[in-house]
């Protein structure tokens, strides 16, 4: 029966390979990798022969008939490894398809884990660590970027995110306008000899943003408490104040009110009721 085992790769420090992953590129024969390029380099610094090794590239833009064509060379041998160019092959990389295609065919699926940069990142931040939500690259659409926002905001919970050097700083500007008491941290170069990890609050952002360095992978970790989110948020609060004054329809404006300034509903409707009359 044929396997296809994930195999996880350093993020930058080739120190971190495991015992189990080296073995693995040793003795393996076929290799199901994103750049060939990158992993026959990785072989380079291992001392790790390519001559008796058969190399696949398969990416976030291989096509349907690419993955039918990888999936059929996979059954042809006993064991396939499936390698990012760092980290997990699964983490916002190309193998979940693949899996997927795999399962379907009968093919066992095994993993030989390693690092991976947002539990890395994670680690680094100092910030809640449960619950958390890994969402991948933050969308360029400004529409999924809004519902992001929306969705983070209406979670208590640390959320990390990638980006590119050449998005970042608009992404956490963005951000930390939306959160400004959230406490964020940008890991940048992870494990790498330029590492660099900045920790903030939203507020502060303008203070600090001279530090980054727009270079390398970044991983943004931020943690958003929402009613503390709320209550900080003057508009909002403003606002309820009003609905409060002109009363409204009682029982939906105290649920409303009630969740912005995360105040307990019946108390709301209280002051509701002592105040002006239903329009």
């Amino acid at each position: 029966m044929a396997k296809l085992t994930l195999l996880g790769l350093p993020l930058g420090n080739i120190e971190d390979l495991t015992a189990r992953a080296l073995e693995g590129l040793k003795s393996g024969e076929l290799f199901i990798c994103e750049d060939t390029r990158n992993l026959i380099k990785i072989f380079g610094h291992l001392k790790i022969s390519t001559q008796s090794k058969k190399l696949i590239s398969y990416h976030e833009h291989s096509t349907e008939h690419d993955l039918d064509r990888t999936i059929k060379t996979i059954k042809d041998y006993p064991q396939a490894y499936m390698v990012s160019d760092a980290g997990s092959p699964i983490i916002s990389d190309p193998a979940y398809p693949l899996i997927r295609g795999c399962l379907e065919k009968g093919i066992e699926i095994d993993s030989f884990p390693g690092p991976t940069s947002p539990i890395t990142a994670l680690e680094l931040a100092g910030l809640p660590p449960q619950p958390c939500m890994i969402h991948g690259f933050f969308p360029r659409d400004s529409e999924k970027r809004k519902d992001k926002i929306e969705f983070a905001g209406s979670r208590s919970m640390t959320h990390i995110f990638f980006e590119s050097p050449y998005r970042v700083m608009e992404t956490l500007e963005l951000l930390c306008n939306e959160f400004p008491g959230g406490r964020f941290c940008l890991a940048r170069e992870l494990t790498k000899l330029f590492q660099q990890v900045v920790r903030f609050k939203g507020d502060e952002f303008s203070s600090i943003a001279d530090q980054i360095t727009l270079k390398g992978e970044m991983v943004i970790v931020f943690y958003i408490d929402v009613k503390e989110s709320r209550r900080s948020d003057k508009k909002l609060t403003d606002l309820a104040q009003k609905v409060l004054e002109q009363a409204g329809k009682k029982k939906i404006v105290a649920k409303l009110v009630a969740e912005i300034l995360g105040e307990n509903p019946k108390n709301i409707y209280q002051k509701l009721i002592d105040g002006p009359g239903e329009k």
